[in-house]
């Protein structure tokens, strides 16, 4: 039987984490005083429960048991140019290193919002 691994459309990945911290950080803009920080909210239980685990998964981390998409594995990468192609090819990576450019787009989308910025505003997928 052959292994299979994830494929991660990093595109769609990077569009939706950066759309998962804007969404979160819609309308916080308005009630923040000064300048806008996540700090308060990476400690938050929201941030390891929901935010991390979902991030996880998109980057293709494996789910296996106790914790959440917690199990580092590798994956094959494709960007938007090359769903269609037959076959399909993608580059090897690992989830961690993939997990590090979601959290950068989910954090750009969390400013964007909390800052009161337009969505997309700097961003081109």
């Amino acid at each position: 039987m052959a292994q299979t691994i994830p494929v991660v459309n990093i595109d769609a990945a990077e569009e939706e984490a950066y759309e998962m911290g804007y969404d979160k950080f819609t309308g916080v803009a308005a009630d923040v005083e000064g300048d806008f920080d996540l700090e308060h909210f990476r400690d938050s239980a929201d941030y390891a429960n929901n935010v991390l685990p979902s991030l996880r998964a998109l980057a293709g981390h494996g789910d296996t048991g106790p914790g959440t998409y917690t199990v580092d594995r590798e994956v094959a990468v494709i960007e938007y140019h090359q769903v269609e192609d037959l076959p399909a090819e993608g580059e090897r990576a690992e989830a961690h290193h993939l997990l590090t450019e979601l959290l950068e787009m989910w954090e750009r989308g969390a400013y964007d919002a909390g800052e009161g910025r337009e969505k997309y505003s700097g961003v081109d997928f």
